[in-house]
């Protein structure tokens, strides 16, 4: 491929600086064959990136389980399968709660940078982080303690690694309309003015895309993602009732 120029849609040094990596990477690539990974990134990051190189590789995005938010993009000569990518699962176990922020703020404590690891999962007794390949023989000997909670970690078998039903329902919600700050609000039981807050933080998503509008519309089929609150699919949206709210079925993730 010939030296491309950092497209206009990439407008933050640090877009800029990711988009250039994974451009050395596709050279390398071509160069030498065989196969490369980014370091994670927001899903809709990959996207923009894979759709902005023109290649002969194949570019594909995967973050270690299926709806992943975080995700690395391969480079290779060949396809490559959910297994080639090199994540591992790291399961963390506690007795007590720990919150997603405090196992976040635990590995950033320990020296690893944010870009070596993927989503974090949190159930009732355990979260499942997805990491780097190189750094989980370090989280595996080193992690101990999360927020003065002693834990222990291991490494999750992905052949048996499934999303426990109890992060998954499927709820109606009740809405003047269907715009983000409402779904928002709605899905995970949060006020107006927090929802909006979050919008224009630039934490949540439309079809992993960042959306800073509250007042942007959300169709059915779309997945609204939050980050720090899980994803909502919007499953259907039901004609305004005689109280002229519109009911919507939404699928949660959190």
């Amino acid at each position: 491929m010939k030296e491309e120029r950092v497209p206009n849609i990439f407008v933050g040094p640090g877009d800029r600086l990711l988009f250039r990596k994974v451009l050395d990477q596709v050279f390398l690539c071509e160069r030498d064959s065989g196969r490369r990974f980014s370091s994670f990134m927001h899903r809709s990051k990959a996207k923009q990136i894979i759709e902005a190189i023109e290649t002969d590789c194949i570019l594909r995005a995967f973050g270690g389980h299926a709806d992943c938010e975080q995700v690395q993009i391969a480079v290779s000569t060949y396809h490559l399968e959910d297994a080639d990518f090199e994540i591992v699962p790291m399961e963390i176990k506690f007795e007590h709660a720990v919150q997603h922020r405090h196992i976040l703020g635990s590995l950033i404590a320990m020296g690893i940078e944010r870009d070596n690891f993927g989503d974090i999962l949190v159930f009732e007794r355990k979260a499942i982080v997805f990491v780097k390949e190189k750094i989980s023989n370090y989280i595996l000997h080193c992690l101990l303690q999360i927020k003065n909670v002693s834990v222990t970690v291991e490494i999750a078998d992905t052949e048996y690694l499934e999303i426990p039903l109890s992060m998954h329902a499927d709820v109606n919600i009740t809405v003047d309309d269907n715009i983000l700050s409402n779904i928002v609000a709605g899905s995970f039981n949060l006020s107006k003015s927090a929802a909006k807050k979050l919008i224009e933080s630039k934490k949540i998503g439309i079809d992993w895309e960042i959306c800073t509008k509250p007042a942007a519309t959300v169709n059915q089929g779309n997945t609204v993602t939050v980050r720090g609150y899980g994803r909502a699919y919007i499953n259907e949206i039901l004609p305004k009732n005689e109280d002229d709210k519109i009911v919507i079925n939404i699928h949660r993730l959190s």
